[in-house]
């Protein structure tokens, strides 16, 4: 089971950035660097850094993306986000 909380920062100039914390079967694995991206894109991110932990296949043989490769192997992902002021909150 994969559990993935992100938290989304917009700048001023309309630009979203992300960071993602990621567990596996209650563990806690880590949490992504602060990337560009907006909407679900913090679950790719997350997906980069469970790949380089050992914990899913390359890119390549998820030609559909993270949810549904999840789906599809009958792996349990609970996700969700949060909207936060500042940059520095999304970095905590």
């Amino acid at each position: 089971m994969f559990v993935i909380f992100g938290k989304l920062w917009t700048d001023k100039n309309g630009n979203t950035y992300h960071t993602a914390k990621v567990w596996v079967n209650g563990e806690y694995v880590g949490q992504t660097n602060i990337a560009y991206g907006y909407g679900n894109q913090y679950l790719e991110t997350a997906a980069e850094l469970l790949r380089e932990k050992g914990y899913i296949p390359e890119k390549e043989k998820m030609p559909f993306g993270f949810s549904y490769w999840c789906r599809e192997n009958s792996i349990k992902l609970i996700t969700d986000y949060a909207y936060v002021a500042t940059k520095k909150e999304v970095q905590a």
